[in-house]
């Protein structure tokens, strides 16, 4: 990322900003907001008063808002709420101010989809006269509505297009010669069938290769039990594609079923127990989380000052005494960040317009605060790394507290494309870069501080991810992965 930035540039500006508000508020008083509006006017002359006025108070207001969160959090931990836990009723909450015409509708979806999972199912397990079906193969009957209704319940979560259905008769009829057992269409487009599947659910891979041998299934995907595919499909032409889920292009999938959870499902249900409906509790909080994040653009969100900052501050520290910035300086050792948070945020919004940061063109005021925010935090937080008040597992806690603050304390307020613009370019993009920049110029010491903690988490944040519980996936197969906090629950 360090070639889609002017660095130069971008750390003289932050230098005279940090330089500005140490003299207009440490030294002669003035508000945060007062002093941002002056120096948005004295770097971008051709903006009017009102426009700098604005972008000052949004940018005030962003910085607010993170803080309030911050307190919030902060509150809630020390009575054992969870980050999980706050940042779902966070997301809750603040979807009845974001979009809530869209939110509902969203949420209305999954809540008709998963309704139609159940009454499908129903329909399959009982005959025209409303009793069980004693069909001794109605293990395969259900394994087919079963891939449907957890692939349309999937996707109803992703806010996917496709949906799944099973291919019945019409009444008076019987199945044809080879007939396709489940389709998928796109219901954006209104294409119809656009996957077509064959559903073989045998007592071992051999059985079920042998149901699909020999018979006409021309351009129709075979479905088969969980772990059958590799035999099956050694055992069939090399054109058939065989897979124990129905997926699609978007990343979307059914759940794999075995042959025995097929077989369970019909004793149970011709035992005469009640099959589990299928509702909100069938996914789980990580899911929903992720997914309720995705619908407002969320899913890129990361906040570490990584990657290209390490070698951004090596340059910038390489042999070199470099005098601290008294403001980046307090905000790194004392933790009082106001002004450096004010300046970096409005050196970001003078480098957006100046084309500094392209890839943050257009970005909002208000986003940059978020990102100027979340920058100065993590930079605190490996700066506690490399003088090692903290361990590189609590550092990485501390920079996911950071980013889930973050994408809490906007909630509502910026449109998704904002926020996810934010966070998924400018936090783990141009942000690892700024990151690098505000440890640096913090002063040789500081700076070195900063550096060492960066290069601490690349090295031990991967090798230590598996004892950090249920905070990071074991599978992390990447730093910036392990730090995106909608993965953590």
């Amino acid at each position: 990322m360090a070639n889609t930035i002017n660095v130069k540039a971008f750390e003289g500006l932050l230098k005279k900003a940090t330089s500005s508000y140490d003299n207009s508020v440490n030294k002669s008083g003035v508000s945060d907001q007062v002093w941002l509006k002056d120096y948005f006017k004295s770097e971008m002359p051709e903006i009017s008063e009102e426009e700098a006025d604005e972008l000052a108070k949004s940018s005030i207001e962003s910085l607010e808002r993170y803080e309030k969160a911050q307190d919030d959090y902060k509150k809630a931990k020390s009575n054992n709420v969870s980050r999980s836990a706050w940042l779902n009723n966070t997301i809750l909450k603040g979807g009845e101010a974001f979009s809530a015409e869209r939110f509902t509708q969203y949420l209305s979806e999954i809540d008709s989809t998963l309704a139609r999972c159940n009454e499908d199912m129903i329909n399959v397990v009982t005959t025209q006269a409303g009793t069980i079906n004693q069909n001794p193969n109605l293990d395969g009957f259900i394994a087919e509505q079963e891939l449907v209704n957890t692939f349309n319940a999937n996707a109803s979560l992703e806010n996917s297009n496709f949906r799944a259905r099973v291919l019945q008769p019409e009444a008076g009829q019987t199945y044809g010669k080879n007939s396709v057992d489940i389709a998928v269409d796109d219901k954006f487009w209104g294409q119809k069938n656009i996957q077509r599947h064959q559903v073989k659910f045998g007592k071992d891979a051999n059985a079920t290769a042998n149901m699909v041998n020999d018979k006409n299934y021309n351009n129709q995907r075979i479905l088969v039990p969980k772990n059958q595919t590799d035999v099956v499909k050694s055992k069939l032409s090399k054109q058939k594609t065989v897979s124990d889920q129905i997926k699609t292009d978007d990343g979307v999938s059914s759940d794999a079923l075995s042959k025995k959870q097929a077989k369970t499902l019909q004793n149970k249900v011709q035992d005469g127990k009640s099959l589990r409906k299928k509702d909100w509790s069938y996914y789980e909080n990580k899911q929903l989380i992720n997914n309720i994040g995705k619908q407002t653009m969320l899913a890129g969100v990361t906040g570490a000052a990584l990657g290209a900052s390490i070698q951004v501050m090596g340059d910038f520290l390489s042999g070199k005494d470099i005098k601290s910035d008294k403001v980046i300086e307090t905000a790194l050792v004392t933790g009082a960040d106001s002004g450096a948070k004010a300046a970096t945020t409005g050196a970001l919004v003078v480098a957006t317009r100046k084309g500094m940061l392209p890839i943050a063109k257009n970005t909002s005021a208000a986003s940059l605060g978020l990102a100027g925010a979340i920058i100065i935090e993590n930079a605190k937080v490996l700066y506690k790394l490399g003088n090692g008040d903290i361990t590189p597992i609590e550092a990485v806690d501390g920079m996911g507290e950071a980013t889930t603050i973050g994408v809490a304390s906007h909630f509502g307020f910026l449109s998704g494309a904002e926020l996810g613009a934010t966070l998924g370019s400018i936090a783990p993009g141009i942000g690892n870069v700024i990151g690098g920049i505000v440890g640096a110029i913090a002063g040789s010491v500081v700076g070195k501080a900063v550096y060492n903690g960066a290069k601490r988490i690349v090295k031990g944040a991967l090798s230590t991810a598996k004892s950090v519980g249920s905070a990071i996936c074991s599978g992390v197969k990447s730093v910036v992965k392990a730090l995106n906090p909608l993965n953590w629950f």
